[in-house]
């Protein structure tokens, strides 16, 4: 069947080509962005969800469950992650003074490194590609890819998929802080 035709039967699944486009820029800002950082990876034994986790205690995220809430992960996934960077001397983890059961993360001076390099990296090459938009186009680009991340998909009657912005099981549940 040519990519250009459609599905002969219900069962001959295909992408609309908004959503194969969509896709594909995806697909691209991955590959770019893991060449970019493809140094660092191999450097540091790093990931690219290292590097978030990096971001995110840099930016405030700086306990377990506050990680597991913003990368949507079990709580396993994030003590195997943390401890591969306490490891690697890039993250400390200390109790909270005020409650000792209670673990608080924190960057270390190399941590700190490979995050300024990471965020140098990156700005590097996003920034001259921003500055060459049109006036309100990097506005209308985050605020189209907000929508898109934020909406939460729900199966529909029909089969489909509809788009919800109602909270999503992960980011409704409670739990011990930690």
């Amino acid at each position: 069947m040519p990519k250009s035709a459609k599905p002969d039967s219900p069962t001959d699944a295909w992408f609309d080509p908004e959503v194969e486009a969509f896709m594909r820029i995806y697909d691209t800002w991955q590959r770019t962005s893991g060449r970019l950082l493809k140094r660092l990876w191999r450097e540091k034994g790093l990931t690219e969800r290292r590097l978030l986790i990096l971001a995110m205690v840099r930016r405030g995220a700086n306990r377990p469950s506050h990680l597991i809430e913003l990368l949507d992960v079990l709580p396993s996934t994030v003590t195997f992650e943390t401890d591969k960077l306490v490891g690697a001397g890039l993250l400390s983890r200390e109790p909270l003074q005020s409650d000792r059961r209670v673990v608080q993360l924190s960057l270390t001076p190399d941590g700190e490194a490979v995050h300024r390099e990471m965020v140098m990296v990156l700005n590097g090459y996003l920034r001259p590609r921003i500055a060459d938009l049109a006036p309100g186009e990097l506005a209308e680009f985050l605020r189209i890819g907000r929508n898109v991340i934020g909406a939460t998909p729900r199966p529909v009657a029909t089969g489909g998929i509809a788009a919800s912005t109602e909270p999503s099981a992960s980011t409704a549940r409670a739990g011990p802080k930690t």
